[in-house]
């Protein structure tokens, strides 16, 4: 139980740095270099996932040698992640949930599956390093 408590904290840092820097690229892009939205929104999200994928496997779950398709199941998780939170988040509005409740609803959503599928099928807890 440690073990999973410890890298619930690590992965919810995590969360915050990718938010930080991909945060940062889309305004730095945006307001500092005078690219559009969706350029700005891609290359941000895209710095995100780096960080997120980078800090999870070395410093979440510990992992010294991922898989050869552990980049790829990382970004086929979040998207599958992303059209779930959007699932949740669509559904409780057309149930009458505001908005504002329903996204946090979403992200918790998002956030968990994006957790259990890093931990359990992304960098599977065989190749963890400390079993090495």
């Amino acid at each position: 139980m440690k073990l999973i408590g410890r890298q619930l904290s690590r992965y919810l840092l995590v969360g915050l740095l990718n938010t930080a820097v991909g945060g940062s690229v889309i305004y730095a892009m945006h307001n500092g270099a005078g690219q559009g939205i969706i350029l700005s929104n891609v290359v941000g999200y895209g710095f995100g996932l780096c960080v997120s994928y980078i800090g999870n496997r070395h410093w979440t779950f510990e992992v010294s040698k991922p898989g050869l398709f552990a980049p790829f199941l990382f970004l086929l998780l979040v998207l599958i992640a992303f059209c779930v939170n959007l699932g949740v988040t669509i559904g409780l509005v057309g149930v009458g949930v505001r908005y504002n409740v329903t996204q946090f609803f979403g992200l918790l959503s998002y956030s968990a599956l994006v957790f259990l599928g890093s931990k359990f099928i992304v960098f599977g807890e065989r190749k963890n390093a400390h079993a090495e």
